[in-house]
């Protein structure tokens, strides 16, 4: 799956469908927080999904589950670097 998708688009697909359809702009931590979450609960057993019982496509996940992914990977998280000031 090489589409580019909004961070709105995303959300919405993969079932955030409380996500207002515009407004400001989203934060990348929550859309993070929100796709991790959806593949999380979206994981496939015996090739059934385990949230809505859609089985495997292409990518071997659910719909979902799968716009989730392709978005995670098109807009990488960075980690802060977290240590103290003045330490190496």
């Amino acid at each position: 799956m090489a589409v580019e998708l909004d961070a709105r688009e995303a959300l919405i697909l993969s079932g955030h469908l409380d996500v207002a359809a515009s407004g400001p702009p989203l934060p990348h931590e929550v859309v993070w927080t929100r796709l991790v979450e959806t593949i999380r609960l979206h994981r496939m057993i015996g090739g059934l999904c385990q949230a809505c019982g859609e089985r495997a496509g292409p990518e071997g996940r659910c719909f979902k589950a799968a716009i989730a992914v392709e978005w995670c990977r098109q807009n990488p998280m960075t980690l802060l670097d977290q240590s103290a000031p003045g330490r190496p």
